[in-house]
């Protein structure tokens, strides 16, 4: 995981735009947050990924609205990201 994470890191400074990939079920992780500062500090564009939607109990008509809210609830900075699932 160090690994990866090190590589992300050296790769966010040749890109323009990162894609932080989240854990429908699980949510935002400790090391999704540090990723996302690192976005942040180097300035750079986001999209966040909602990943294994398809996994998530219980679906209803307002399910998309819900999660997303979640989600900001739990990292209002996210704000200006682009959120797709």
């Amino acid at each position: 995981e160090l690994f990866s994470v090190d590589r992300a890191v050296r790769t966010l400074r040749q890109s323009d735009v990162a894609v932080l990939v989240v854990d429908a079920v699980d949510g935002l992780t400790e090391q999704d947050k540090r990723i996302f500062q690192k976005v942040v500090d180097a300035g750079r564009a986001l999209v966040v990924a909602v990943n294994k939607w398809d996994l998530v109990p219980d679906k209803g008509p307002n399910s998309l609205d819900r999660h997303k809210k979640a989600l900001l609830a739990d990292m209002p900075s996210l704000g200006f990201a682009a959120i797709v699932y």
